[in-house]
């Protein structure tokens, strides 16, 4: 890999690898929280403020996506225990993170393309299907809900790694 290519890096420990995900985990979701706390107060939507809402939602996905390691394979973090609002919520920033923002899933669009208007114009396409954005305020509560879980267990897991 080019990130590994000049890299001394001394490989972490499977405790060490889980703990590093856990913190990165936390630190991905605080990237969220801060973006969209900038975006609740702006008071004008536009293409910028559209990207900068998009990149939340993939840092909120980003722990709940695989995340390759060395001493173990495989990491991501679990979904807490949610109230079914929030459940449905989170499966719809999933989606939204993988149907549309990672990739460009035709089948969640459910395009048209529409014959041209002149003979010698552009067809026209158009979406059955437009995802909107969840509401800010539902999406930081969220995030901030998974922050305060997801510190407590890093908590438990630095007492683990590291007694007194």
């Amino acid at each position: 890999m080019i990130f590994n290519k000049y890299s001394k890096h001394v490989p972490l420990t499977a405790e060490e690898e889980r703990y590093f995900h856990l913190v990165d985990s936390i630190m991905s979701m605080e990237r969220a929280s801060k973006i969209l706390d900038s975006l609740k107060e702006a008071s004008v939507s536009s293409d910028v403020h559209q990207a900068a809402y998009k990149m939340a939602i993939i840092e909120y996905a980003k722990p709940y996506t695989t995340s390759f390691g060395v001493a173990i394979n495989r990491h991501r973090i679990e979904v807490p225990e949610f109230s079914p609002d929030e459940m449905y919520l989170h499966k719809v920033l999933m989606i939204f993170r993988d149907k549309v923002l990672a990739h460009s899933d035709l089948t969640t669009k459910q395009g048209t393309v529409h014959p041209r208007i002149t003979p010698d114009g552009p067809a026209i396409v158009s979406y059955a299907v437009d995802p909107k954005l969840p509401e800010i305020s539902k999406v930081i509560s969220l995030i901030r809900k998974t922050i305060v879980l997801l510190r407590e267990k890093q908590i438990e897991m630095t007492s683990l790694l590291y007694p007194n």
